[in-house]
């Protein structure tokens, strides 16, 4: 009897090296890192951390010694030996682990991994310590820089561990300082990849200390600094809005008079010879010079003292004689406007004087001030607003000397195509104000102002987009319909716009605003034939062969940009010509490609007894290197012509259906893109199952194999 508590007591010991928990089975994955052939050290290390949790690292490096066959613990030893082995198998990727399938031992299994694997980390440390070098900040916060930076030293760890003494007979403490020299290098590349702007001091007084403070404190000191320049720049962003509305009495008295100013050079009313034109040269985004009366050509004709106004610019509205300058709305010292926008101009703002009343009351509402001095546009009616959304509280000063927070800002819409974007809701501000920085900033507008009021053009087209009334010492806008700056020449012939145009169609070409009857046929323009020609139409083919694998369609997309989870980037795709069925295979490489064809007629031939007579395909070296071997074999290989993918247009067609197929199966089921390669195989299994007009409601699956 106590021989036998003896030996259950012994089996107690030993029990615990054996045991497997419930949760633990043979497709568990007790580590995330899959070994791909070129990560071992990383993956070794997860490895065995892993199995020393389970408390199971000695079946691995054989310090669990194998039992007798007939003692008690024989059977545990063999599950858990097998479990291990499988563990093993779980965290290596297929590719890999079809070579190792005949390893039941883990020691064997791990011995064979170290052999083959364990020597090639030279390249993979050489491209991290690459990365660490070319790593900089840039637009990245402090925290998501260390953590790339953090990520890259912990790989060169893996790949690169520091050296132990092994004798045990060290008393330099070597080891302590050889990490210490490692964390000054991770210090050093740390400060170096930040930006200087920010943080050029605190650079310059953390590496003048000595010794260098450990990492931890060093993260803490930019860290701090980080955010009071966030602080820092929070409050200049909130100070800067402010807003200003120009007073209504006594308005024109500090302005000076220019209806009294007289140019000696060009003899008009509104500048003096210091500010002319014509004297200190036109401004780059002025596209239109005064037009010249007479001949001899004044100073701003050919050779003349045009300036920067005599270049070419491509997006320029040069206005042609019918729409010249107006000479009027210069006298008025509004330059650049031709005839119809200067008569536009003058009807809007003379309707106004007799209908505009004064500004009390809720007329005033719905009006909007031009207003240079202030910052951003703003309203106090949060109606006007469409688009709202939150914006940074900032203090706006108003012109009663109070103070406003400003929370809201939304986009006002006047037409289809006028809007004010950014537009800040102030709760106590009692009107309307259009800055005019922001809007030449945001529309790339022109805008002049002179005795009448302002107006608002397009820099490049010169259209008009609106003007400003002047009223009681303010400019109130007014939206305008858009008044082009040149217009079509009813006298000039067709042809002659035909070109300018660009060559438009007839139905184009009616279209243009003045045309009222059109007269010429542009279809027989010799120009237009030799631009527009297109390559003829390739009817589609209702050629069929007349049995199953009379004739296969073969064909490689690829590569694609992310492997799939078998590590392959292409796929080989073959169909058959007789019932549209469709065969693929995912491909790592294009060298596989006859190696699959290969196995695919010896398929053919085995079951169904069926032998393949031609085989299409395009001019890929894939398959060209193979047509001798399709010769030998009695096979004939129609290649299509080079550049004219439609004469393999049944085969390529069948790519975009299993494409679109493989799309919908990826964004039904929410799957990252790395399944593509199960998107694509369950595709053509979804295809060779459904019914297809072509084939009379039959699916490609009943004409292969005969049945449903």
């Amino acid at each position: 009897m106590i021989e036998r508590v003896k030996a259950l007591e012994q089996v107690k010991t030993v029990a615990p090296i054996y045991q497997l928990a419930a949760n633990e089975n043979p497709g568990a994955i007790i580590a995330q890192i899959q070994f791909n052939g070129d990560n071992f050290d990383e993956w070794a290390q997860a490895l065995k951390s892993a199995l020393k949790v389970k408390k199971k690292f000695g079946f691995m490096d054989g310090s669990v010694v194998k039992p007798e066959e007939n003692a008690p613990e024989y059977e545990d030893w063999v599950s858990a030996n097998s479990m291990v082995s499988l563990w093993i198998l779980n965290t290596v990727e297929p590719k890999i682990r079809r070579t190792l399938a005949n390893k039941e031992n883990p020691k064997e299994l791990w011995t064979e991994i170290k052999d083959r694997f364990s020597e090639g980390n030279g390249p993979r440390i050489q491209e991290i310590k690459a990365e660490l070098a070319r790593l900089r900040q840039g637009n990245d916060s402090v925290i998501d820089y260390f953590g790339k930076l953090h990520m890259l030293w912990e790989d060169l760890s893996n790949y690169d561990p520091a050296p132990v003494c092994r004798c045990g007979k060290c008393t330099c403490n070597l080891s302590a300082e050889f990490e210490k020299k490692r964390e000054d290098d991770r210090i050093h590349h740390f400060l170096l990849g930040l930006d200087d702007n920010v943080y050029g001091a605190v650079r310059a007084s953390i590496i003048s200390t000595d010794p260098l403070p450990n990492m931890n404190q060093v993260y803490a000191k930019v860290k701090s600094v980080e955010r009071i320049d966030t602080v820092t720049r929070g409050r200049e962003h909130q100070g800067s809005q402010t807003a200003f509305v120009a007073l209504t009495k006594n308005f024109g008295a500090a302005v000076k008079d220019k209806s009294k100013l007289i140019c000696k050079t060009c003899k008009k009313i509104g500048h003096t010879e210091e500010t002319c034109f014509q004297v200190i040269g036109y401004p780059s985004w002025w596209t239109e010079k005064p037009q010249q009366n007479g001949r001899g050509g004044g100073r701003s004709g050919r050779g003349g003292r045009g300036g920067r106004g005599g270049m070419i610019r491509a997006n320029a509205a040069v206005v042609s004689a019918v729409g010249e300058t107006s000479a009027e709305a210069e006298k008025h010292g509004y330059a650049g406007l031709n005839n119809d926008q200067w008569t536009t101009l003058i009807k809007l703002l003379d309707e106004n004087k007799i209908t505009t009343p004064r500004l009390n009351g809720k007329s005033f509402l719905s009006e909007w001030v031009l207003d240079t001095g202030a910052s951003n546009h703003m309203t106090g009616y949060i109606e006007f607003l469409v688009d709202q959304k939150y914006a940074l509280p900032c203090s706006v000063g108003l012109p009663n000397g109070t103070q406003s927070v400003c929370r809201e800002k939304g986009t006002v819409v006047f037409d289809e195509e006028f809007e004010l974007r950014n537009v800040l809701f102030v709760p106590d501000l009692k009107c309307n104000l259009i800055s005019v920085s922001q809007l030449i900033a945001d529309l790339d507008i022109v805008l002049q102002i002179a005795n009448k009021g302002c107006v608002l053009q397009d820099r490049t087209t010169r259209n008009l987009s609106g003007v400003g009334e002047l009223r009681d010492g303010l400019y109130f806008f007014r939206r305008l319909t858009r008044v082009n700056a040149f217009r079509l020449n009813k006298d000039e012939a067709e042809d002659v716009w035909h070109q300018r145009l660009g060559h438009p169609s007839n139905g184009v070409f009616d279209l243009l605003p003045v045309v009222s009857s059109r007269v010429k046929d542009f279809s027989s323009c010799s120009t237009c034939l030799k631009a527009k020609q297109c390559r003829d139409m390739f009817h589609s083919s209702d050629n069929k062969s007349d049995g199953v694998f009379d004739m296969i369609h073969v064909d490689l997309w690829g590569p694609y940009r992310i492997a799939s989870l078998c590590n392959s980037y292409y796929f080989l795709t073959i169909v058959d010509d007789f019932s549209r069925a469709v065969w693929v295979y995912l491909l790592q490489n294009k060298t596989q490609v006859g190696k699959t064809l290969r196995e695919f007629m010896a398929m053919v031939q085995r079951q169904f007894n069926k032998q393949i007579k031609v085989i299409r395909s395009d001019n890929g070296t894939e398959f060209t290197c193979l047509s001798s071997e399709f010769c030998g074999l009695g096979i004939v290989h129609q290649t299509s012509c080079v550049g004219t993918p439609q004469q393999n247009g049944r085969v390529e067609r069948k790519h975009r259906h299993i494409l679109n197929i493989a799309r919908a199966i990826l964004f039904q089921s929410s799957l990252p893109t790395k399944f593509w390669g199960e998107s694509i195989l369950t595709a053509a299994h979804l295809i060779n199952r459904t019914p297809s007009s072509i084939l009379n409601g039959k699916t490609p699956f009943e004409l292969i194999h005969g049945t449903t």
